[in-house]
């Protein structure tokens, strides 16, 4: 991620399916939770994540993202994603996908659409032709805006120390290849209190980038806190403020 606030929306948004399947996973649980937003460990906006039941087993999960402070108000940033999935024994699929937002003068939208009968993924709107796809979808396939919901149900149903989640996101019209390893326990502190958390970690091989993320596993599927470190310092932050 580049040091643009707009960036934060994939960290929100940072699956369903990892080191295999996620057919033991935990039942959904529906929730909003609110986030502080933070950039160079200064608050700049605030996102908020929520997960309904639409009906049966189809739920939407959706993220808002807007800049309060600093040049992220100024100009009037805001981002909203939407995904909606369906939820079984089998696992989570995604069935279709928007999201629009930037700043006040730059608005874009993008619509994803996951198509299980010839297993591809199609993106369309402020896309370039290049990344409009197809994009191979399959088991291990995950899209950024549900990787945080993923990585907390996996975690809810029983993650190991020292274990490698591995994934495949597609984004932009590709698929690439991620994986998170399981760190352990750890105590962390957020706004809404200190917890016991399992912490999950992944690296760019590229890059001189990291991203933690902790949950706490008797909470419903929302992390307590995301962290984005590049060249060594923190960047990107949220902080879970507020759990309903």
């Amino acid at each position: 991620m580049s040091l643009n606030i707009s960036r934060l929306a994939t960290l929100l948004a940072l699956s369903f399916a990892a080191a295999g399947s996620l057919a033991q996973a935990t039942a959904l649980e529906a929730f909003t939770a609110r986030y502080e937003v933070l950039r160079d460990g200064k608050s700049q906006g605030e996102a908020v994540m929520k997960l309904e039941r639409i009906d049966g087993e189809r739920w939407r999960f959706s993220n808002e993202v807007r800049g309060t402070s600093g040049m992220a108000r100024l100009s009037g940033f805001e981002m909203n994603e939407s995904i909606e999935l369906s939820a079984s024994d089998s696992g989570l699929r995604p069935l279709s996908a928007s999201a629009s937002g930037g700043i006040s003068l730059r608005r874009r939208s993008v619509e994803t659409r996951f198509d299980w009968t010839t297993n591809e993924v199609h993106w369309s709107g402020d896309v370039k032709p290049e990344h409009a796809g197809p994009a191979p979808l399959s088991a291990r396939s995950v899209t950024p805006q549900l990787l945080n919901l993923a990585l907390a149900q996996r975690v809810r149903a029983g993650a190991e120390v020292g274990q490698i989640l591995s994934f495949d996101m597609v984004n932009r019209g590709d698929s690439d290849a991620v994986e998170y390893r399981v760190r352990g326990s750890e105590r962390v502190s957020v706004p809404i209190g200190e917890h016991q958390a399992i912490a999950l970690h992944h690296r760019r091989t590229d890059k001189d980038r990291e991203i933690t993320v902790w949950v706490d596993p008797s909470l419903p599927p929302a992390p307590l806190r995301v962290l984005q470190r590049d060249d060594g310092q923190d960047s990107y932050e949220l902080r879970l403020v507020e759990l309903k």
